[in-house]
């Protein structure tokens, strides 16, 4: 910070500091790029000083000025910083129709289970599905299968729905009806039988014969509560940057089954190691024991380097004013 002065090389300093809520570092780091002309850091400064109108209108004088990339940045800034009526509100301005699955998956990624319902209820698909897969994570198996069962009983069924109550009837121990669907010929519902009766080695030589997702190997050691198994393979996910389909990042899938477990020591070791999902899973741990005014602080003002949760005064005072032009 003292001596580099190359921009490229400062915004991933920044962005390897932001993702580690080393924000004592970030933020001044931002500060120069914005005054160096940088639009990015521009935005991303007005933003953490609250000034939302000035970001967007920086943003959409950007966009006016060819760049393409403008408005997804906007979006990203606003949701990373936690402004999730602003991110949505931005996204129903734009004209295209990936803007409803967009907003979808904001409402699902931010926990906006209310918002969720409502779209479903009004016959969005995509909707139902992200609801039904937030209600199963979080234990509200019975609800899910409501939600999904209508769409999967359908004449054609929808496949998604149909999978989704396989999920459900496995969550919920129901192996008989799984065995059901299995003998009528539902593929997914025999590995996720396997899966539940912790038939690994015949689970493992399906996914190498490309019979299987190898996602179902996850799912049983979870169903097994084989939590450090399960830490492993997710290692082994982001390492091999592995596509599980788009419904949950490993890193952000990672960083939530360590503070499901109250692994507070290899959560703060995912978020030193520069995992993004794991900050707002710290927060969220550090909630949920009560320690909420801590918890408020962290999201505000980040971590020191000891590890400790930041306070408004803790900054680096040898950071330059300006970088050359």
């Amino acid at each position: 910070m003292d001596h580099i002065d190359d921009h490229d090389a400062l915004e991933q300093l920044e962005a390897n500091a932001d993702a580690r809520m080393l924000y004592r570092y970030s933020r001044p780091i931002l500060k120069r790029l914005a005054d160096a002309g940088n639009r990015g850091a521009e935005i991303q400064v007005r933003i953490d000083q609250g000034d939302l109108e000035g970001a967007i209108a920086e943003a959409r004088e950007w966009d006016l000025e060819g760049d393409p990339d403008a408005s997804d940045f906007l979006i990203w800034a606003l949701q990373n910083r936690g402004h999730i009526d602003a991110a949505a509100s931005e996204l129903r301005t734009r004209n295209h129709w990936g803007s409803r699955l967009e907003i979808v998956a904001l409402l699902s990624n931010n926990d906006r289970l209310d918002e969720l319902k409502a779209l479903a209820e009004a016959g969005d698909d995509y909707a139902a599905r992200r609801l039904a897969f937030q209600l199963a994570r979080r234990g509200r198996p019975e609800e899910a299968l409501a939600l999904v069962r209508p769409q999967a009983d359908a004449t054609p069924p929808n496949e998604w729905a149909a999978a989704w109550v396989v999920e459900c009837l496995a969550l919920l121990g129901r192996l008989d009806e799984l065995q059901t669907r299995a003998d009528a010929g539902d593929e997914y519902a025999e590995l996720r039988l396997l899966a539940r009766q912790g038939h690994l080695d015949e689970l493992r030589a399906r996914v190498a014969a490309g019979e299987a997702h190898e996602g179902i190997i996850l799912t049983a050691l979870l169903d097994l509560g084989h939590v450090d198994d399960a830490v492993a393979e997710l290692r082994r996910h982001i390492e091999e940057d592995y596509d599980n389909g788009g419904d949950i990042d490993p890193a952000e899938q990672l960083a939530e089954l360590l503070a499901t477990h109250g692994l507070l020591d290899e959560l703060k070791a995912e978020l030193r190691a520069g995992n993004p999902c794991a900050g707002k899973w710290l927060a969220n741990l550090l909630t949920d024991h009560g320690r909420v005014e801590q918890a408020d602080q962290l999201r505000r003002f980040g971590l020191n380097p000891d590890g400790t949760i930041a306070s408004p005064d803790s900054r680096d005072t040898r950071i330059r004013a300006s970088l050359p032009m």
